[in-house]
């Protein structure tokens, strides 16, 4: 089984829905999961990547895609200990970009719980600083979707 979703980006105000990138978490035969994350068209340079806790993407309000919640973090650690803190991407000149990884601590079934789970890209690099604070503003975000077979 596989999540998947496509990253749309914010604009200012509010969104203008434009798919900018695409993303995926897979288990593991062993364990844990396989990620992955792939964007184009956002503005080059060191910007952070995470899991967060709702798979709901609504660029409305003073914040973009706030709906989505906090970061994945099941285990209720400190910032940069989440399970869906996922490190930073570098952005290119050409506005390309991707990330692949594995993680013992992204649990799939937890991420297919009744209110799903999404991938935001943030604005600046993610300092892992305790308060949270330096990655910015949200300015994409993808629900992630089950692949699951239906009956």
């Amino acid at each position: 089984m596989i999540e998947w979703g496509h990253i749309a980006r914010s604009g200012n105000p509010g969104t203008d829905g434009t798919v900018v990138g695409v993303a995926f978490i897979g288990a593991l035969p062993g364990g844990g999961s396989a990620i992955g994350v792939a964007a184009m068209g956002l503005e080059a340079g060191e910007h952070g990547v995470h899991i967060h806790e709702t798979g709901a993407c609504d660029p409305a309000g003073e914040k973009a895609f706030t709906s989505a919640g906090g970061h994945y973090n099941p285990t209720k650690t400190e910032h940069g200990e989440h399970a869906g803190d996922l490190g930073n991407i570098t952005i290119t000149a050409d506005s390309l970009m991707s990330l692949e990884l594995s993680s013992d601590a992204v649990v799939l079934c937890e991420l297919l719980d009744g209110d799903g789970a999404a991938i935001v890209i943030h604005a600046s690099e993610d300092l892992n600083d305790a308060e949270g604070t330096s990655y910015g503003a949200r300015i994409a975000c993808g629900v992630l979707t089950s692949t699951a077979p239906t009956t």
